[in-house]
């Protein structure tokens, strides 16, 4: 048993208790059909976030700083510097294991 949570543009949380991870599912909540994958650290623990791979070249001008500065935190973490840390566009799905 598993989590997705979704965290949306405006940071709304929502959780969804899955028996596995199924990018079908994650396409519908991120309402996208191609997937860009990022590390996050999400509650004190290094996760796998998916996004919106074609936000930005369909015009989805929605950034989603909520899931950026979750992403931010790891990346950091491991020597990244924070302005060569893309935007990130719409809904985010990190995925509890």
């Amino acid at each position: 048993m598993g989590k997705m949570v979704l965290i949306k543009t405006d940071g709304t949380v929502e959780e969804y208790a899955v028996k596995k991870l199924e990018f079908d599912t994650v396409r519908k909540l991120i309402g996208c059909q191609w997937l860009e994958r990022t590390k996050v650290r999400y509650e004190n623990r290094i996760r796998d976030c998916w996004l919106d791979e074609e936000g930005l070249l369909r015009g989805r001008p929605t950034f989603n700083p909520h899931v950026r500065a979750l992403a931010q935190d790891y990346w950091m973490k491991v020597g990244i510097p924070p302005d060569t840390i893309q935007q990130f566009v719409g809904h985010g799905v990190v995925w509890i294991p």
